[in-house]
């Protein structure tokens, strides 16, 4: 039974930064009990709270249980907004790669190709090898100043900074290991490459035309 809640919640987990990006810009519509249902059955596996979005055709459904916030109680509501923490990667990725198609980069380009001096100590490091996982960054999320300052607001640069100095994983376009770093630097590369912000890039190129 214990193994059945825990496997609930990390598939609640998985699921619910993709239902609920679709979730956050829609309005609420009607929704038969069963949804509802659905949704409670979810929280009751000790996921705070989740929210599910519906469509078919021209009609939407929404349905939202648990708490947006466990320190106020506060309920959850269908226009809620939520972090997707790094379902954010997929989004950058295929921005790297649309930059790619246009011919602006090169997946095989170094990084110091464009930003000269982040990385110092891993010229040898390309885009392909950060979409890939195969850098041999370390995971920033890992470090504890980031773990145990997580509400902070850290620059993207000073966070790979960070990741720079700790001890590689791996060398270049060797073995996958995940980092988040990989996504920061990414994400300065979309911004130097097309002179935005990675979010007005986002919005521009993904957020906007759906």
């Amino acid at each position: 039974m214990g193994d059945d809640r825990a496997g609930a919640r990390r598939l609640a987990a998985l699921a619910a930064p993709f239902v609920l990006l679709l979730a956050g810009g829609c309005g609420g519509g009607s929704h038969p009990p069963d949804l509802d249902a659905a949704v409670e059955r979810v929280v009751s596996t000790g996921v705070p709270g989740t929210l599910v979005l519906v469509r078919d055709g021209d009609r939407t459904r929404t349905a939202a249980a648990g708490l947006a916030d466990v320190g106020s109680r506060r309920k959850l509501r269908p226009e809620d907004r939520f972090r997707v923490g790094s379902v954010t990667k997929t989004f950058v990725a295929t921005v790297v790669l649309e930059l790619a198609a246009e011919k602006r980069l090169r997946l095989d380009d170094p990084v110091g190709r464009w930003l000269p001096g982040l990385l110092p100590d891993r010229r040898g490091i390309t885009i392909r090898d950060l979409l890939a996982h195969r850098s041999g960054l370390a995971d920033v999320a890992d470090d504890p100043a980031v773990l145990n300052g997580f509400r902070s607001n850290w620059p993207a640069r000073r966070l790979v900074a960070l990741a720079a100095s700790r001890p590689r994983t791996g060398t270049p376009g060797g073995s996958f290991h995940y980092s988040s770093t990989n996504y920061l630097v990414l994400g300065l590369l979309v911004e130097r490459v097309t002179g935005r912000s990675v979010a007005a890039e986002l919005r521009r190129r993904i957020f906007r035309p759906l």
